[in-house]
């Protein structure tokens, strides 16, 4: 009872962002309004003017769902194992279905994948910028009620912005990999420093592929047997330092990380069970915290385009002033300086 008490609310605050929206939309279709933000020509303007109509359009769709999922963003640069793991943890490697684990470094395209019954209650793109979003359909029973989202690896300042900022405020637990070969380059940074600032509220857990290289016995497969202990934790303590330096004040400890090994499917029932336990629909406080990372970013977002609306009227008006102000000058040094006899 208490739970569903906790969902309506959720649904009353979406439904008032909604209502605001609309006010919003209807004051800029306003002739005198339009004219006055230069909607016609502006580009920054229109912009936003579209980010609005989509975001109204996503909101609609959140409060008609036919069901709740979870999102599970997938962040890393290129080559840090996303796909290969996404193959992993659905049990797709060598099928039709299977991640290509080779793609171009600069597709900015992310994929939503999820079971086909899902595909009407996912949520609608918000913007489009850089960032386009495609759904890919995937039976298998992690995705009943959960989305993957594996984003590209990008190393486009403005892509990686877009992204930590457009999309990633929906997800629900964001996986952040890198490989053990190349921990934390600079190609990281951009993206981990963005996430670490606007979205401190969104549970991070850092994902670290190529366990093989712990290996004490090269001939044989990475195992709980077959790992020299010693040099994963002296790995894990640089790794640790490093990335508390860059998430002050947020600190960082071993449970943030999961070592994997796609290729002798080392951990990644860990990795499964990390998704079920942060993404499991039973459990009421996983759907409220899934239901508030939403709320939040519906939230956010319209503020955003409240704030750049009124700022930018501000600005017309400020300069409307100063050339009303010049005029009235103008006329009186003319006044002052012009006789004309009769």
């Amino acid at each position: 009872m208490e739970q569903k008490r906790d969902e309506r609310g959720v649904d009353i605050q979406a439904t008032k962002i909604l209502a605001g929206l609309r006010e919003l939309e209807d004051l800029l279709e306003e002739p005198e309004t339009g004219e006055a933000l230069d909607l016609a020509k502006n580009a920054r303007t229109t912009e936003q003017y579209n980010i609005l109509r989509r975001l109204k359009r996503s909101l609609t769709q959140y409060l008609e769902r036919d069901g709740d999922l979870f999102y599970v963003g997938l962040v890393g640069h290129f080559s840090s194992g996303k796909s290969s793991t996404i193959n992993s943890i659905l049990d797709i490697w060598r099928t039709d279905q299977a991640r290509q684990t080779d793609l171009n470094p600069t597709d900015t395209t992310i994929t939503l994948i999820t079971s086909e019954g899902n595909s009407k209650s996912l949520l609608g793109v918000i913007r489009e910028g850089h960032v386009t979003i495609r759904h890919e359909s995937v039976e298998n029973e992690l995705l009943q009620k959960v989305v993957i989202a594996d984003t590209p690896g990008s190393g486009d300042t403005q892509f990686v912005e877009e992204v930590a900022r457009d999309f990633l405020p929906i997800c629900d637990v964001i996986l952040f990999f890198f490989a053990a070969t190349s921990p934390l380059d600079k190609t990281d940074l951009p993206l981990l420093t963005e996430i670490h600032k606007r979205l401190r509220f969104i549970p991070l857990r850092f994902i670290i592929t190529r366990a093989d290289e712990f290996r004490v016995d090269l001939s044989k497969r990475v195992s709980e047997t077959n790992i020299d202990a010693a040099k994963r934790d002296r790995f894990l303590g640089d790794v640790l330092t490093r990335l508390n330096k860059v998430l002050h004040p947020t600190v960082c400890t071993e449970e943030s990380f999961i070592l994997i090994d796609n290729k002798a499917a080392y951990n990644i029932d860990r990795l499964v069970e990390l998704i079920q336990t942060k993404c499991d629909p039973d459990n009421p406080s996983a759907r409220i915290v899934m239901h508030g990372h939403k709320l939040h970013y519906f939230q956010s977002t319209a503020r955003e385009l409240k704030t750049f609306f009124g700022n930018f009227i501000d600005d017309k008006l400020r300069e409307l002033n100063t050339i009303v102000s010049t005029a009235e000058q103008n006329i009186q040094l003319y006044d002052k300086n012009v006789l004309i006899s009769a």
